[in-house]
This record gives structure tokens, C-alpha cells and sequence, in this order.
């Protein structure tokens, strides 16, 4: 009885652990998406419109990534294994986002400016596209793992 009752708590505490993921995840995109237009009509009362593209391209991946996270936390909360093929291709999709705007990044570097000044304030950047590009393909890895842990969990099913 004490043991179903502990299985009971911790189910629980996963549940409400990927509820709050997901909220998390969908404040972020938005939080991103805001911060994404605020960019934009400042960089075009300045006129340094490569300002805007560059946050563009180093925020729109991130705000993709959370809304497929949310629809990671929607799988994991409806079943009993992280093993399925839906994760593997979200992941995926996360990891060729991040690749892609690392790739679309390094095209862009040279045709902006990376300055622009608010009200007084002048911010600067360097961006590392690189990092996008290596968390891209661990990502990819990562995927490549989860597809095979399905095919490990639809093996290990099918003898029981």
C-alpha cells in the first residue's frame, strides 16, 4: 500500500513537472516572439534593418524549439515511454532549425550591421553561429539514440 501510494506521489510530480514545462515553453516562445517585433520597429526607426534579421535569424530557431518542446511534454505526458518515434522527429526538427539558422547565420554575417542604438543606449553583438550548428548536431545524435531506443522498446514489447 505504501509502495502504491509512493508510485501514486511520483507520478504526480512528473505530471505536474511536464505541465510546467510546457507552460514554460509557451511563455517563452511568446516572451521570444515579442522581443522579435520590439527588435523590429526599433531596428526600422534606426534603418539598420540587418540588426532586426540578425535577431531574427538568432531568435526564431529558439522560439521554434520551444513550441516543439511543448509538443514533447504533450507526448510525454500521454504515455509511459519517452521511446517513440514522434519524439525522435521533433528533436529532429529542433536540430535542423538550429542548424539551419547557424547556416543561414554565417550567410547573413557580412551583409549587417550588428549595432544599433536605442534612445541613447548602443548595443553591440557578437554572435556565435558556430554553437548553433554544434547543438544541431548533437541534437541530431540525440535523435538518432531515441530512434533506436524505439526500435529496442518495439523488440522488447513484442517478446513479452
Amino acid at each position: 500500500m505504501k509502495q502504491q501510494k509512493t508510485v501514486d506521489i511520483e507520478k504526480q510530480n512528473y505530471m505536474m513537472t511536464l505541465k510546467l514545462s510546457r507552460v514554460a515553453s509557451i511563455v517563452m516562445s511568446i516572451v521570444i516572439s515579442v522581443a522579435l517585433a520590439v527588435l523590429w520597429v526599433a531596428s526600422i526607426q534606426e534603418k539598420k534593418i540587418g540588426f532586426a534579421v540578425h535577431f531574427t535569424v538568432l531568435l526564431a530557431p529558439f522560439a521554434v524549439s520551444m513550441l516543439y518542446l511543448t509538443k514533447i511534454c504533450k507526448i510525454l505526458k500521454d504515455g509511459d515511454t519517452p521511446f517513440r518515434l514522434a519524439i525522435a522527429k521533433y528533436i529532429n526538427h529542433i536540430s535542423l532549425f538550429l542548424m539551419g539558422g547557424g547556416f543561414i547565420g554565417y550567410l547573413i554575417t557580412p551583409l549587417s550591421v550588428l549595432e544599433v542604438d536605442l534612445g541613447g543606449l548602443t548595443f553591440g553583438f557578437f554572435i556565435g553561429y558556430s554553437a548553433y550548428c554544434w547543438i544541431g548536431t548533437t541534437l541530431t545524435l540525440i535523435a538518432y539514440a531515441f530512434k533506436y531506443g524505439c526500435k529496442l522498446q518495439q523488440e522488447s514489447d513484442e517478446t513479452i
